[in-house]
């Protein structure tokens, strides 16, 4: 009887002890995709509401409403991305997603005056994680593993497959055509 108690209360020990040790490395793996502007020093891109309520991305039907919401929430994290979203967007439907870098991004804000906040290193890390977290399609996985770690080239890479293969880039080149930004 002794001996069961002592055994229960060293698994107890071990299993806390553990836990707390995860959390520990939880945290320091959060912190290393920390945001770069304003409030988000310090905070996980998955600790923003807007990016954790996201529903994971199943599939190749509901991509365009989960791209937009994926917009819109990153625009909540990062004030001002919204219209760097979309300079990707063409980028990628005009099949120039391998010239997008730093010095790209910089003239990009500079061309259009945005206000925002977020370099170019800082989006792409965040997006990664973020697809990381969020795809629950195998194919979807394996292309964003292929992208070695670039959020952006990912996000390139299922955004041209998902939209691409599915129809749907040619009907957003007509919505382009009809209204452009």
């Amino acid at each position: 009887q002794l001996l069961a108690t002592q055994a229960t209360q060293g698994i107890n020990q071990i299993s806390h002890d553990v836990d707390g040790r995860f959390k520990a490395l939880e945290s320091l793996t959060m912190s290393a995709y920390s945001g770069g502007g304003g409030g988000n020093r310090g905070k996980g891109i998955m600790d923003h509401r807007a990016i954790s309520n996201l529903k994971p991305l199943t599939g190749k039907d509901p991509f365009r409403l989960w791209n937009e919401r994926f917009v819109a929430a990153l625009d909540q994290v990062h004030p001002g991305i919204k219209e760097m979203m979309k300079h990707i967007a063409h980028a990628i439907d005009d099949k120039r997603i391998g010239q997008i870098n730093s010095k790209w991004w910089d003239d990009k804000i500079a061309e259009d005056k945005l206000d925002a906040q977020v370099n170019h290193s800082t989006i792409s890390r965040d997006i990664h994680y973020v697809l990381q977290q969020l795809c629950e399609d195998a194919e979807a996985i394996a292309k964003i593993r292929s992208s070695e770690g670039d959020g952006i080239k990912a996000y390139g890479t299922l955004y041209q497959w998902y939209l691409g293969s599915s129809g749907q880039e040619l009907s957003a080149r007509a919505n382009y055509v009809v209204s452009p930004p």
